[in-house]
């Protein structure tokens, strides 16, 4: 899946003081991030009651739907960089994911490097390290799914969605090519993916159509039927629910972003 970075909205180092607790995200967190502890730990409790406890030497990583609020109850300050930023497509399939990389360092470095550039040349520059980040992430996040059984007892579905979105495809066929009872697989998906099969089905005709709304001159309608939604009403309304505009509006905003770039490119080159 294509990774492309949209913006950088927030590059901090900060401290939670012991006791104290943050409530800013409860909601939703609106953007993606990724938060690196130097020290400390705290609890953070998502919206479905669930709890992981961060501490330093883990890496987090949140979608832009993650919702949750933090409470540091150790008795030492939790101290920690955190990077909020937008991707242009949505490939974070779960809301939170946890891990312990073989070494920390480099994490830390990536992160005070964002936080140090300031001017133009330096936020391309920020783009280039937090691809950087990104993608240690989530190899390490794709690493440590890959060895766990679940996910390889769930793969031939993963790797059917991905080829056959455009295909009428339910749970009773995905949980066939995983040779699973219909219960069984939908639960050994949801543990691994954080969504159900539907959900992640959907997700990806989504993203895919997002693509070629974007790189090709196809109508909403050919898109839809091209990405598996046999009623363009239903595709143009689950497609503004995920990115908060219709495909016409999303396709029209980026052309006009995009001709402002090579306006403001052209000017500045001559």
């Amino acid at each position: 899946m294509e990774v492309a970075i949209q913006k950088i909205t927030f590059a901090h180092f900060s401290s939670l003081k012991a006791g104290d607790s943050f409530k800013n995200y409860s909601h939703s967190r609106g953007v993606c991030g990724i938060v690196v502890p130097v020290s400390g730990s705290a609890v953070y409790t998502f919206s479905n009651g669930e709890e992981h406890t961060l501490t330093a030497g883990e890496v987090a990583i949140f979608s832009d739907k993650a919702a949750y609020f933090i409470q540091n109850l150790s008795d030492n300050d939790f101290i920690h960089y955190t990077v909020n930023f937008t991707l242009c497509n949505d490939v974070l399939f779960v809301d939170a994911d946890f891990y312990t990389p073989k070494d920390i360092k480099p994490y830390i470095e990536y992160c005070k490097n964002l936080i140090g550039y300031t001017d133009m040349g330096d936020k391309l520059r920020a783009v280039a390290v937090l691809y950087n980040l990104l993608a240690d992430t989530l190899d390490n996040l794709t690493n440590k799914n890959i060895e766990s059984s679940s996910h390889k007892s769930v793969k031939p579905a993963i790797d059917f969605i991905e080829c056959e979105y455009a295909k009428p495809i339910t749970t009773n066929i995905l949980a066939e090519k995983c040779i699973m009872s219909n219960t069984n697989f939908r639960r050994s998906f949801k543990s691994v993916c954080g969504v159900s099969p539907i959900e992640y089905l959907l997700r990806v005709r989504l993203e895919r159509a997002q693509q070629l709304l974007l790189h090709t001159p196809l109508t909403v309608e050919e898109v839809s039927l091209q990405c598996g939604f046999n009623e363009v009403s239903y595709f143009s309304r689950l497609f503004k629910k995920r990115y908060n505009k219709s495909p016409s509006q999303y396709r029209n905003n980026n052309d006009c972003c995009l001709s402002k770039r090579l306006k403001a490119l052209r000017q500045a080159t001559f």
